[in-house]
């Protein structure tokens, strides 16, 4: 709430993993800790990376959503910095990403880029 009360914008997307009870009154949601704009899961896109179904915007669940949970994230937060285009306030965005954890879950895309590299 610093940052929001000082008259920053804010914004988060990604992983929240904060409590045990997401999107639920009874403990603090990302609004709660001064995010005025968020997109969020409790931990892991669900079911999967690839079409998750479990993210929740502003405390409204999102349904399910095409695409790998990295680009997801990105695409929200490049979606809320176009929304405030020519604002002078400052603004501060966190992107906890899911997919530093294992499985990783990627588009094959990205996974070409780095065939080389591979190891099992």
């Amino acid at each position: 709430t610093l940052l929001r009360d000082s008259g920053y914008d804010t914004a988060m997307a990604g992983k929240w993993h904060l409590n045990g009870r997401f999107n639920d009154a009874a403990q603090p949601q990302p609004d709660d800790h001064g995010f005025q704009h968020w997109f969020a899961t409790q931990n892991n896109a669900a079911p999967s990376h690839m079409n998750p179904v479990n993210f929740v915007r502003n405390g409204t669940k999102a349904g399910e959503i095409q695409g790998f949970s990295s680009d997801i994230i990105v695409d929200e937060g490049i979606k809320w910095l176009e929304g405030r285009a020519g604002s002078q306030k400052p603004f501060f965005m966190y992107l906890p990403f899911h997919s530093p954890h294992e499985p990783v879950a990627t588009s094959d895309s990205y996974v070409r880029m780095y065939a080389d590299e591979r190891e099992f």
